[in-house]
């Protein structure tokens, strides 16, 4: 086999109204923007060699990195060394860290985590492989911010802890449907801890009609008690 071939978990998410933004804010805005965005990457690849064992229990971090990012224009994909319960839980972990911060920076994503036989060539930029076909379709397929666990993970979704993902009536565009959705970042281990519905509930001062309905949406998966606007 391909050296650069193996089963993986992969998480893909993209930016929501990247060609808005652009239109309406111009150039420089955009750009700063993924200036932003690319030093989230940055932090990731950085914080790699953590899984998510050690960084919530405090135990010295793992040597090895377990998880690459790569990034395509508005799409970032997470990816693991291979398909252990370890790496899941650590590509859970840097999935969520990474979709916090970008809704503290007012960054919208939406995604999906999957797994299969998956290559990774940083050396030649070839990325390809089944769970990058079916977290696209499943996260292009999503109504709100946040990424859906696609069917191919839910099994191992038993072999880690709950304290990245949780069942849902995840809103897609065929209806409300049961999926199990990544976390946001437990404040146990943020660095501060933001109140996580405000910044959400902040969309709502830059979004009207059916974008809007996203900001419900990811209101409701997360915050089913609170009151939307």
């Amino acid at each position: 086999m391909d050296p650069h071939t193996a089963n993986r978990y992969l998480t893909y998410f993209d930016i929501m109204g990247f060609t808005d933004r652009y239109t309406r804010k111009g150039h420089d805005s955009v750009l700063a923007m993924m200036g932003e965005f690319c030093t989230i990457v940055e932090t990731v690849e950085k914080s790699s060699k953590f899984h998510a064992g050690s960084a919530l229990s405090g135990h010295a971090p793992d040597q090895r990195k377990i998880v690459e990012p790569v990034l395509f224009s508005d799409t970032v994909l997470l990816y693991s060394y291979d398909d252990s319960s370890e790496s899941l839980q650590s590509l859970l972990y840097l999935s969520s860290y990474f979709f916090s911060r970008c809704l503290e920076l007012q960054i919208p994503l939406k995604g999906a985590i999957a797994k299969g036989m998956f290559t990774a060539d940083k050396s030649r930029s070839l990325y390809l492989g089944q769970p990058l076909i079916d977290a696209y379709k499943l996260g292009t397929d999503a109504h709100f911010y946040g990424a859906v666990f696609h069917h191919s993970v839910q099994d191992d979704l038993l072999d880690v802890d709950s304290t990245f993902h949780f069942p849902a009536k995840a809103p897609l565009k065929s209806g409300r449907i049961t999926h199990s959705v990544l976390r946001l970042l437990p404040a146990s281990v943020k660095v501060h801890a933001p109140d996580d519905e405000a910044l959400i509930r902040r969309f709502y001062a830059s979004s009207s009609g059916c974008v809007r309905k996203y900001v419900d949406n990811t209101l409701e998966v997360y915050f089913p008690q609170s009151r939307t606007e």
